[in-house]
């Protein structure tokens, strides 16, 4: 059977493959989708409640029953509102950063947000209803793997445990109770710098329902034979943080990676109670939307072809940007490990430790800017 339409031929298989890590891949796929998102092309980012707690009132006058119908479970709420830019626009870039661009007219609040910060809210924002199209993602990814491809799990410094890619399945559940109430309000100003009801607003949400669906992708343990023992399945979640700092996974990845046991009581911060629904084979949730379907798979193809071009180009472990500007850590001879900016080194040294070689020291060891990558 051909592949289909821009989707390239799965390589041939060897018989020295090399697993595929992961954290890697959910970070690679992470960044591109998240970076593609359609909704938030050209804009910036406005206005936050994270750096302005005033700006709900404002925002009450714009949209009066906004928190209406909010759950009694919500213990905090966030509000980020994003606008064009018609001056100064938005510089293109292959390698665009993982965060979000300040927009000139933003408050003083937003002005003085950290990069910690905007990462924080681009995740926020890019996570909202992303679910289905980050496992369809994966899915499209490793449907593009050669037979026998394996994938390497290692949540901790463990011996990483080696699961061939087919043996996985998409989670369902429902999140109840949600504590975390987080708006995006997008935004075409007519003209001027001020936020008015006469202009066209958009908004989406995480947490603002009693109940809300969501899907994780899972991978069988080896040991395992029985498909449907949930109980023995790794799950990776790349679009947990829409739902706050809560979000963030055990060793501060942008991402939860951990086994079914440890799930839900991470999940503790996030909502009051988890239902796991069942489990599926595929990704279902925008199956209606062919224009969603085309980039779901362009992101997986591009995520394909810088795994296969990984020993020429690297990606922030972090983030996973690319560019000339990435920094490799020096200690790690034999894996390269590279970062983007020195924020994201901070941010993901804690999951590096576990397994840099500098450990005993204590602290990273980074070479020179690369050069001759575009």
């Amino acid at each position: 059977m051909a592949p289909a339409p821009g989707i390239p031929p799965k390589p041939t298989p060897t018989t020295d493959m090399e697993p595929i890590p992961l954290r890697s891949i959910t970070v690679l796929i992470n960044y591109e989708r998240m970076t593609s998102d359609p909704l938030y092309k050209g804009l910036k980012l406005g206005g936050s409640t994270r750096g302005d707690r005033n700006l709900s009132e404002g925002i009450k006058k714009i949209l009066p029953k906004i928190w209406g119908s909010e759950p009694e479970s919500v213990m905090r709420r966030s509000v980020h509102m994003f606008d064009t830019d018609t001056e100064t626009g938005t510089p293109s870039s292959t390698n665009p950063p993982a965060t979000c661009s300040i927009h000139p007219y933003a408050s003083v609040g937003v002005k003085g947000h950290s990069r910690a910060d905007l990462d924080l809210i681009f995740h926020e924002t890019r996570g909202q209803n992303g679910c289905y199209n980050a496992t369809g993602m994966y899915q499209d990814f490793f449907a593009l793997c050669p037979e026998g491809q394996q994938v390497s799990i290692q949540i901790a410094n463990e011996d990483p445990v080696l699961i061939d890619a087919t043996a996985r399945m998409v989670f369902e559940y429902t999140l109840h109770a949600p504590k975390h109430d987080i708006r995006s309000i997008i935004q075409q100003t007519s003209s001027g710098s001020d936020f008015s009801s006469d202009d066209k607003l958009w908004y989406f949400s995480s947490g603002a329902s009693d109940s809300e669906n969501h899907c994780v992708l899972a991978f069988r343990h080896p040991e395992n034979s029985d498909v449907f023992s949930k109980e023995n399945y790794f799950i990776v979640d790349m679009t947990r943080l829409q739902y706050g700092e809560a979000g963030y996974g055990t060793y501060g990845e942008t991402y939860f990676l951990g086994t079914y046991e440890d799930y839900p009581t991470s999940m503790a911060k996030i909502c009051g109670e988890l239902e796991f629904r069942g489990m599926t084979t595929a990704t279902t949730g925008r199956a209606d939307e062919p224009e969603n379907q085309v980039r779901v798979q362009e992101c997986a193809k591009r995520a394909w072809e810088r795994w296969m071009n990984r020993e020429k180009e690297g990606w922030c472990e972090y983030c996973g940007r690319g560019g000339a500007e990435l920094k490799r850590c020096g200690a790690c001879k034999g894996r390269k490990v590279w970062y983007c900016c020195d924020e994201h080194n901070r941010k993901g040294w804690k999951l590096h430790k576990l397994t840099c070689k500098s450990q005993v020291n204590k602290k990273p060891v980074f070479g020179p800017p690369r050069p001759g990558v575009l």
